[in-house]
């Protein structure tokens, strides 16, 4: 999309500048490429008091590996040589990672008291409302493919905004420990969790004549855009997004409306992680907002300031689809050195690696800092989070500890995510799969539905409400007990580090040569595009051997 196909009403309404889009970050250019000069023990660097496991390579064949795998074109046999190496080096990777895996299992079933105590507070008002708001007993009326096909990217396009309400508040200067844990203890206490604060598009009283006015087919909040949109990618979890089809009377005629609330979590899904994170995202996107006004306030609509939660009403268009999307807006920042206000959305990112608790996770960090890689759930729903809510905005991603520390802060806009103009299926948002779900959610008749997705299934099913109580006792799925069910393991909590390694000669996700001198050397890092950090290196070396004439031992080398 370009950038006037992104919508600045919601800046508008807050005295924003209109048309003001932030630069684009210079690209970074490809890594060099060591020669072999540099194929020497320096190139690995061992991690503070180490001591094991070892890998089964020395250092020269991790080395050589790293060059054959650089040479050799993907289309061709690989020589012998690189053959054996990879057989080597796949089975070290699969014991690193079942290792790092094995260990990491445990620390996923922690979880606070508090945490605790709060998830299941928002666990039992969901399954109050959905008791009197949802049937109870469903049949399987089709089955929907959730894996795209074809092109994977469909333009997301922007019409206009046709309502908004609330106030907007300014964004806290600063999300520390204190507030986030306030926010915690405020939901056990009071119940103020931000999931519950907005009532279901069902539930909307707004949701019927905005949609009747825009003509559009489908109407969804910004939580079940972000469900539909990452179901191809949510295969080892389990999903259910309540949908229902309904006809409006509109001045042109009656015409069919597919009404798509926010996701349930069901009961074998709700791990320590699952409520770990449905606390920790509404305790963010609650605190991220400065609602004491101090900081500043704007309301959306002066009619609508006193309005129950904030909100804006866009209209996109995606392969033909018309859609009406419910989008909450957290808070906004005004940068200190000036520039454009930038709406704000609040996420949080847990954490669940520690370098110091196991050799694997302190090889995996190296001399960086050891975080969790991002999800290709997370990446769409945080790119899908900045991109509705106008330009300029960011998703200020909160990392939060398995302490409930917060362990750092990441603010990023959307083209961050998936760059603006992107030309290869890679750098674009996969929304094929989306725009099918929608298609197929468009011809069903008149009714209620669950859309489900069972853990592990490559496809998805459209469920269909059926009356009580015979329809209860023949249904093939009851939505009672779906909720009530008790969590399955844990295995689909798990997500892999950010790999930063032992150095450029380190063959990734692998532990360390043995014949890697124990004493931590400085190593000779190519990781600057114009070679200069290695060319210093080489010159000091080659000055050095000129001045002690031959007499430098081995052991500095």
């Amino acid at each position: 999309p370009t950038p006037a196909d992104i919508p600045d009403d919601m800046l508008a309404a807050m005295q924003a500048i209109e048309g003001t889009v932030g630069g684009t970050k210079p690209r970074a250019g490809p890594p060099a490429t060591p020669d072999e000069a540099t194929l020497v023990p320096a190139g690995i660097r061992l991690p503070h008091n180490y001591s094991g496991p070892f890998s089964s390579l020395t250092t020269a064949e991790h080395a050589r590996f790293l060059q054959l795998s650089r040479r050799q074109p993907r289309a061709t046999m690989e020589p012998p040589e690189h053959h054996r190496l990879r057989q080597r080096v796949d089975a070290e990777q699969s014991e690193f990672r079942s290792r790092l895996r094995q260990r990491t299992t445990g620390v996923l079933q922690l979880c606070e008291p508090l945490v605790a105590e709060a998830g299941a507070r928002i666990l039992r008002r969901q399954n109050e409302h959905a008791r009197l708001h949802y049937a109870a007993g469903y049949v399987a009326a089709r089955v929907l493919a959730i894996r795209p096909v074809g092109s994977a990217h469909v333009p997301l396009v922007y019409r206009s905004t046709v309502a908004q309400r609330g106030t907007c508040y300014a964004a806290r200067a600063v999300l520390d420990d204190a507030v986030l844990q306030d926010a915690v203890r405020r939901m056990v206490q009071e119940g103020a969790d931000e999931v519950g604060a907005r009532p279901v598009m069902s539930c909307d009283e707004m949701v019927g004549a905005l949609a009747g006015g825009a003509q559009a087919h489908v109407a969804v909040c910004d939580e079940a855009l972000a469900a539909l949109l990452t179901l191809q990618a949510m295969h080892a979890h389990d999903v259910l997004v309540p949908v229902e089809v309904r006809e409006l009377e509109t001045a042109e005629g009656s015409r069919t409306l597919v009404i798509v609330d926010r996701p349930l979590v069901v009961g074998r899904a709700a791990t320590p992680r699952r409520l770990r994170q449905l606390v920790y995202d509404a305790a963010v996107r609650w605190q991220t907002a400065d609602r004491s006004g101090a900081s500043g306030a704007v309301p959306l609509d002066p009619d609508s300031s006193s309005a129950p939660f904030e909100a804006s009403y866009t209209v996109w268009e995606l392969g033909g689809t018309r859609i009406l999307v419910r989008c909450a807006i957290d808070a906004f920042h005004e940068p200190n050195e000036g520039g454009p206000r930038t709406t704000v959305t609040g996420a949080a990112k847990l954490e669940y690696f520690d370098p110091t608790a196991s050799a694997e996770e302190s090889v995996v960090a190296g001399d960086g800092r050891l975080m969790e890689d991002t999800r290709p759930d997370e990446r769409l729903s945080w790119w899908l989070a900045a991109f509705l809510r106008g330009s300029p905005s960011q998703v200020w991603v909160a990392h939060v500890g398995p302490d409930g520390r917060l362990a750092g802060q990441a603010r990023c806009a959307a083209a961050e995510y998936y760059p603006e103009g992107a030309q290869t299926p890679q750098q674009q948002p996969p929304t094929h799969a989306l725009r099918e779900i929608l298609a197929e959610l468009r011809r069903l008749p008149t009714g209620r539905y669950m859309l489900q997705h069972r853990r592990g299934a490559w496809d998805a099913t459209v469920l269909r409400a059926v009356d009580e109580p015979a329809g209860e006792r023949a249904a093939a799925v009851n939505l009672h007990a779906e909720l009530a069910t008790e969590p399955l393991d844990n295995d689909a909590d798990y997500a892999p580090p950010v790999w930063r390694g032992l150095g450029p000669l380190h063959v990734p996700w692998t532990y360390p040569p043995a014949d890697v001198p124990k004493k931590r050397v400085a190593a000779v890092h190519a990781q600057d595009t114009s070679g200069g950090a290695l060319a210093s290196g080489m010159r000091k070396r080659k000055k050095a051997k000129g001045k002690a004439k031959g007499k430098r031992s081995r052991k500095s080398q």
